[in-house]
């Protein structure tokens, strides 16, 4: 059993650490609000594990003592980002209840309140679903689910927009043709979801008031006459004939009647100057312009704004009767109507007071209003928040991470904010260098992060090396094995960043070569998952081995989609693409797949017929005759029809991996793997 202090009085936490002071004030102060900034790597997790088990055992002396209310396992809302995050909070507070010696306690965690805000939604609503007006059988929508349904109601909202629309008028034609399908679709779809998670149930796009084109135009006419009036006496002068050009240029327009775009409209603005044109009656000319411009601009674009009100509302009414055709709600939904019926029985929410007695946030700067709404429906008083806007996602699932800071100022005012400033994950030289580089280009953001009181000084060998490139000179003429990490990669591939890439990959390799590290002692962070191939490539070409843990790419390497291709042949040889594509691969010869020539006289022999390319196969499967075929391709296609028939057979008991592993281990594709450049990343992109 741990003690929960030490003999100096102070807040031991997991192992018997001692508490910093920071984390001792956010662990005690467990009544009323109280927001965190935690930085990274401040144990914010350790924290509210403390939290909990010392608001439990506290609640056991005062059940004790008689006293009413006390706070229990079941008293408490844990909620988490993710379902993983939340599994590993559950075992985290029930590992301490072990630590303390009290299993019972560990035992009730399994009870305890702890999920996602979209479990938590999910829960009472089912269990009010009436109240909710909801079929208590309702399903939650994944993100892939809901993606469809959204895609298959945009289609069905733009369909009948067009179809209703007076072929003379032609605004929705002329939208999407403006915009593009793709981003139209993206446009819309993506204002729906903010302003449903910034609380708003049912969107629609308020519509501007109708400018008046007219006023504008008639005191452009005055300010214009008038500005005319005062230069036409002035002596030539460049600024003053450029300005009498402008003037007769726009009076010209007027008097024709001349239909002019803002752009042209602005063009008849004159510019100021220290002579006569910088007099009140050219600004107030100038000022008519741009009004004009503003208002001709306006009314132009009033029919499309209108439309795409008209298309914002159609496609949400759209989606949520997508929605209900299978009794689904997205995560969405589960918020508004968790907060709708929180907000609207009181009687409901009263009881959820009555169970839960606090309520703690975490990862804070990823919710959004909606969320803010839902706890501020439920009502608990005493509520723990924590967060550090700098670990923000911004954006997924329209996080937004305005509403962090602005609880933050309204918490700071009130005595309700703290900070964990402390990281225990980083040497304090790593820390100082992040502070001083870094700091100033984070603004209000940025809280310095400090090494914990007993951490070792920063004397002896340096924590933090600075690698500098020569950018410009790269630029202007690469060396060659630069050149080699290039080729290949995409157009807009900076030559700077191969640059970069390559510095790093011979460091490193300097460092396995000493025998400071091996290279699976080695990680190498970079900006973005699309820098990752470009990494790659650096270390592969300095002879360093690699395995990317992530990236953007993956899917697309081509032992995976070798892979790929194989599945969607077993599941239909129709699939043409997929054919071509295996034939192509050493799936169907170790010694590198059917040679380009004999793709191209299967794909003439499926035109002849007027048949599949599968058909093909077959046909040289049974010999007949491709006069032209080598007898090599011939037997590799053969080879790979024959080892096809077993996959086929195998696929009525075997899942995607057993079928994956068979295809492997028949083919060679291993060996032919190896042989290859970046054999061992493939071999383990192909195990993954």
């Amino acid at each position: 059993m741990t003690a929960l202090v030490d003999d100096q009085g102070r807040m031991l936490g997991r192992g018997g650490r001692p508490l910093t002071a920071q984390q001792t004030a956010v662990v005690g102060r467990r009544s009323g609000r109280l927001l965190v900034s935690a930085n990274a790597g401040a144990g914010k997790t350790s924290v509210m594990v403390e939290r909990f088990v010392r608001d439990v055992l506290d609640g056991r002396l005062a059940a004790e003592r008689g006293e009413p209310d006390a706070i229990g396992c079941h008293s408490i809302l844990a909620i988490t980002f993710t379902r993983k995050s939340a599994g590993e909070l559950r075992q985290r507070i029930r590992a301490r209840f072990q630590e303390v010696g009290e299993p019972g306690l560990a035992r009730d965690v399994e009870g305890a309140w702890i999920s996602t805000i979209d479990g938590f939604c999910a829960r009472v609503l089912r269990a009010h679903a009436v109240a909710a007006s909801l079929d208590p059988a309702f399903v939650v929508l994944d993100d892939a689910q809901t993606r469809e349904l959204a895609e298959a109601a945009f289609d069905d909202a733009l369909g009948a927009l067009l179809d209703a629309e007076d072929a003379a008028d032609g605004v929705a034609i002329e939208l999407v043709a403006g915009f593009g399908y793709d981003q139209l679709r993206e446009t819309i779809t993506t204002t729906y979801e903010r302003l449903r998670s910034a609380g708003v149930a049912q969107p629609v796009m308020p519509l501007p008031a109708i400018p008046d084109v007219g006023a504008a135009r008639a005191r452009l006419d005055r300010c214009q006459a008038l500005a005319a009036d005062r230069i036409a006496g002035e002596a030539p002068a460049a600024r003053s004939d450029a300005a009498k050009q402008d003037l007769a240029d726009c009076r010209a327009a007027l008097d024709d009647g001349v239909a002019a775009t803002p752009g042209e409209i602005a063009g008849w603005s004159v510019a100021r100057g220290n002579n006569v044109l910088k007099e009140p009656v050219f600004d107030d000319y100038r000022t008519a312009v741009a009004d004009y411009a503003q208002a001709v601009g306006d009314g132009a674009a009033g029919p499309l704004v209108a439309t795409v009100a008209q298309l914002l509302t159609a496609y949400g009414r759209a989606f949520s009767a997508a929605k209900a055709t299978v009794d689904g709600l997205d995560f969405t939904d589960l918020a508004l109507h968790a907060r709708d019926l929180l907000r609207d029985h009181p009687a409901i929410a009263a009881g959820y007071r009555g169970r839960l007695k606090r309520v703690m946030v975490d990862e804070f700067q990823d919710t959004n209003g909606l969320q803010l709404q839902l706890l501020d429906a439920l009502g608990v008083e005493d509520r723990f928040m924590v967060g550090d806007a700098l670990q923000s996602i911004y954006g997924f699932r329209n996080a937004d991470v305005a509403v962090f800071r602005g609880l933050q100022q309204e918490t700071n005012e009130a005595g309700e904010f703290a900070e964990l400033p402390t990281n225990f994950r980083s040497d304090r030289r790593i820390l100082d260098l992040i502070n001083a580089a870094l700091g100033a280009a984070h603004g209000r953001d940025w809280h310095p992060l400090q090494a914990p009181d007993d951490a070792p000084a920063t004397d002896g060998e340096p924590r933090v090396e600075l690698l500098i490139t020569d950018l410009s000179a790269f630029a202007a003429a690469p060396d060659d094995l630069s050149a080699r990490v290039l080729a290949g990669m995409p157009a807009n591939t900076r030559p700077g960043d191969a640059a970069e890439a390559l510095a790093i990959a011979e460091r490193v390799r300097a460092v396995i070569a000493s025998g400071e590290a091996t290279a699976s002692q080695v990680a190498v962070l970079v900006r973005a998952g699309s820098k990752m191939p470009l990494y790659e490539r650096a270390f592969e070409r300095v002879g360093v081995p690699v395995l990317a843990a992530q990236g953007r790419g993956w899917w697309g390497r081509q032992e995976v989609q070798d892979l790929l291709h194989h599945l969607r042949v077993v599941l239909n040889g129709r699939d043409e693409e997929a054919v071509f594509g295996v034939l192509a691969s050493p799936l169907a010869s170790a010694t590198g797949g059917v040679s380009p020539d004999a793709l191209a006289l299967l794909a003439l022999d499926r035109a002849e017929h007027r048949d599949g390319v599968w058909n093909a196969v077959e046909r040289v499967v049974g010999r007949a005759a491709i006069a032209a075929l080598d007898p090599a391709d011939r037997e590799r296609i053969r080879r790979y029809a024959e080892l096809l028939g077993h996959e086929r057979q195998a696929a009525g008991w075997a899942g995607p991996a057993d079928l994956l592993q068979r295809v492997v281990a028949g083919s060679g594709y291993e060996p032919s793997l190896l042989r290859g450049p970046g054999g061992a990343r493939a071999l383990a992109n192909t195990r993954k």
